[in-house]
């Protein structure tokens, strides 16, 4: 449920008794931001509101913690809480009631007012942001701020590729090698094999960037279902010197469903493995794709007591035989216990305390996080094989130690997700989608599947990671089926101002900081958006859905003053390029806003008979904002949009 900003502002005097709000510089912030937006929105007597708001601000303890309250969630019965210890450096008070059970997972696209935070219109206030608020840290959580401010990802694999395979879980060892172990392929060898164990030396790019095989088949770990499974591997942990994998039965051909799973144990970097050969660790389809939790060169940055791993039931990703998963687990184990089942407990929620709950017993699990979107539910193509997929799958998660937060990559057929959060057991949320559009790929627009961000190629400020994805050429028409990587970059949340002035001035240049966002680009051109050239150069958002939502747009590293837009169409088709009926959307924390367009010129007109490489000036009141898009249902059969270029001002 949506609620009017004017009940958000208001209710900084009703929950007198609830959490304290912060004080000093940020609790002036959220008045100025809550009034704002009462103005902005049309709330009636706002100095009421401002006066209720200092009201509690004067009543509350003078302290800059922020503790935020969650729904409570039903816990297991007869779990019992235990303090979690958090990891080096990273301080403890990081757990807190707002790491409760995970929320539902809202599609970016969707409006979330009452988890937003907003940002001040010019209407009636100072043009110029609160004195000394030009470069707070705030709070992810607060209002609903996002992790991350801009997010850009690779449209396809941008580094040199080496070896042969699938999956390629991998960890960093203490020898400053990365260990990689990959499925039904050649690895580093001559010979193909369901399971292989590598170590790849060098950075990528780099001349001594290669790889070189260790092992691999029944040397690394045992078949437990039968002639119809093969041994994929889905995790890898470096701790202490030794290497750890996590190795999964997949049923062969369909890879539907996977019944057993076990760990396997190097102590000589990866030549020769040790497990219980008696029973699987995991069986009859609970916990089977395990995923470590990635904590740095030999886990580093882990607690000192307990490693993490992450998991699903069943199969390893969305399959047209099967419901998908849907929900990640949480389980912890002590370090020297890490082959021992018995020892192995489960998250079970939050208690009352803020603190996780853990449980020997499997049953009694839940999950970190819960997405249950359906993608690609409407293809244009009703006979497309992969459809109505679910979004988690087999990726990774990485613990980003510059930046505190814990990452989990994972993929679709056609898309990546990336999620965040502030703990092991979350709350995560979703925070970039990059749709890569149905196959055939090509070099420049290509996805992949078994997402992870190995953490040996995050460099030492956190904002640039390397993702690695893969993909059969014979079904995606791109050859990724290597270890192959691509760059992703985000840009930490900060509140702050650019007081840009008024004039001709594009804001969309890259020199502002400027990331392009897009639904979808089909020939990985989105570039052409801010290069300046209205004549020729086009894109469109083509993905071979039946969309009834698109956008272009652009988000910043700090807010701007804007008022303006030059939207410039692309080529038009008898099959789509238009938008039915054109809006503009704010991004407000993590929401995107409809804002009223005051007007377009020349009118738009929202059929067939758009005209190609036209301009449209949209017009609206002087808005702040980290982010801006042009939006609308696309027209046509296809469902698409084109564009030229989008220019953003303050006129």
């Amino acid at each position: 449920m949506t609620r009017h900003p004017c009940a958000v502002s208001a209710q900084l005097k009703a929950e007198s008794t609830t959490p304290r709000y912060p004080s000093g510089s940020r609790a002036r912030l959220m008045l100025h931001w809550a009034v704002s937006l009462a103005l902005f929105q049309g709330c009636g007597n706002t100095d009421s509101l401002q006066l209720a708001a200092v009201q509690q601000l004067e009543t509350q303890q003078q302290s800059d913690e922020l503790v935020v309250h969650r729904e409570s969630h039903a816990q297991p019965a007869e779990v019992e809480p235990q303090l979690e210890a958090a990891p080096p450096d990273k301080p403890s008070s990081s757990v807190s009631p707002m790491a409760a059970a995970p929320p539902p997972i809202v599609p970016p696209s969707a409006s979330a007012a009452e988890s937003a935070a907003p940002l001040p219109p010019d209407a009636g206030l100072s043009e110029r942001a609160p004195e000394g608020l030009d470069s707070i840290d705030l709070p992810t959580t607060w209002f609903g701020a996002p992790a991350f401010s801009t997010v850009e990802l690779d449209d396809g694999t941008s580094l040199p590729q080496i070896g042969h395979g699938d999956l390629w879980p991998s960890c960093w060892g203490d020898d400053d090698a990365l260990y990689v172990a990959a499925g039904d392929g050649r690895g580093f060898g001559l010979f193909t094999q369901d399971i292989i164990v590598g170590v790849i030396a060098g950075m990528p790019g780099q001349e001594n960037y290669r790889g070189r095989q260790l092992t691999g088949s029944g040397a690394v770990a045992d078949v437990w279902s039968g002639f119809e499974y093969n041994r994929k591997p889905t995790g890898m942990l470096c701790l202490e010197g030794d290497l750890y994998l996590a190795v999964q039965d997949l049923r062969r051909e369909t890879f539907s469903d996977a019944p057993a799973a076990t760990i396997v144990r190097s102590s000589d970097k990866g030549r020769t493995w040790t497990w219980d050969r008696s029973a699987p660790m995991f069986d009859d389809h609970v916990w089977t794709t395990i995923m470590f939790l990635d904590y740095g060169k030999d886990s580093e940055h882990a607690p000192s007591d307990f490693i993490y791993a992450y998991g699903l039931d069943d199969n390893w990703a969305f399959s047209d035989l099967g419901p998908g998963p849907t929900r990640l687990y949480l389980a912890r184990v002590p370090r020297e216990y890490i082959q021992t089942r018995a020892r192995w407990e489960f998250f079970g929620g939050i208690g009352p305390t803020g603190q996780p709950l853990w449980s020997n017993d499997i049953s009694r699990r839940m999950p970190v996080l819960e997405d249950t979107r359906r993608l690609l539910s409407m293809p244009l193509d009703p006979k497309l094989r992969f459809q109505n997929m679910t979004a988690i799958n087999q990726g990774g998660i990485v613990y980003n130690a510059p930046l505190g937060r814990y990452l989990f990559s994972t993929w679709t057929e056609y898309t990546f997700e990336l999620y965040e959060a502030p703990n092991p057991w979350g709350p995560f949320r979703l925070f970039h989608s990059k749709d890569f559009g149905v196959w055939p790929w090509d070099d420049a627009r290509n996805g992949g599947y078994g997402t992870t961000i190995p953490s040996k190629y995050i460099s030492e400020d956190g904002k640039h990671m390397l993702v690695q994805a893969n993909s059969w050429s014979d079904i995606t028409g791109k050859d990724n089926y290597s270890f192959s990587l691509r760059a992703l970059h985000v840009e930490p949340y900060r509140a702050s101002w650019t007081d840009n002035p008024r004039g001709p001035m594009n804001l969309a240049t890259l020199e502002q900081g400027t990331v392009r966002v897009v639904r979808a680009a089909r020939n990985a051109r989105a570039r052409v958006m801010n290069d300046d050239d209205l004549t020729v150069a086009d894109e469109d958002s083509h993905n071979g859905e039946q969309k009834n939502h698109d956008y272009w747009g652009y988000t910043w590293p700090s807010a701007h003053y804007v008022n303006t837009l030059r939207y410039t169409t692309g080529a038009q088709h008898t099959d789509g390029g238009y938008f039915d009926k054109l809006g503009v959307q704010v991004r407000i924390g993590t929401s995107w806003i409809d804002i009223a367009v005051s007007e377009v010129e020349p009118d738009y007109p929202g059929t067939a008979d758009t005209p190609a490489f036209t301009t449209y000036t949209l017009r609206f009141s002087t808005v702040l904002t980290d982010g801006i898009r042009i939006h609308g249902r696309p027209g046509g059969s296809e469902h698409y949009t084109t564009i030229a270029e989008l220019s953003v001002h303050r006129e």
